[in-house]
């Protein structure tokens, strides 16, 4: 701690500079090639703008809904009902969800989200 303190008070320490940028949070140097692709699959995760949101939430209902088989078959297990197929019993809660709604209701929605899709800039 003490060589820390050393090296913050004295301007002409080889290290000060780093403690010093350490403490601010800057970042050395010009961006890497890392950064910048990590700062690419960060933007395409989390838009800026609203719109570039829906439009990913959107698209991943969509894909999500596309292949449900409404008229998979269901057996009891204690007091719940469970997929007979194991790979859709392993599917997330989300797809269960729509499942569960039924084939009309997820028409409906996915006909409205394909049309907000072509209305979003």
């Amino acid at each position: 701690m003490k060589d820390l303190i050393a090296a913050l008070k004295d301007p002409k320490h080889k290290m000060h500079k780093i403690y010093v940028q350490s403490m601010v949070g800057e970042v050395p140097g010009p961006p890497t090639a890392a950064f910048k692709a990590e700062l690419a699959k960060f933007e395409a995760t989390y838009p800026g703008t609203v719109e570039g949101m829906l439009k990913l939430r959107l698209k991943a209902f969509l894909a999500m809904t596309a292949d449900i088989d409404f008229n998979a078959k269901l057996i009891r297990k204690g007091n719940k009902m469970i997929f007979e197929d194991p790979a859709l019993e392993k599917r997330s809660r989300d797809w269960k969800q729509c499942f569960r709604a039924g084939p009309e209701a997820v028409k409906a929605a996915r006909a409205y989200a394909e049309q907000w899709l072509k209305e979003l800039p």
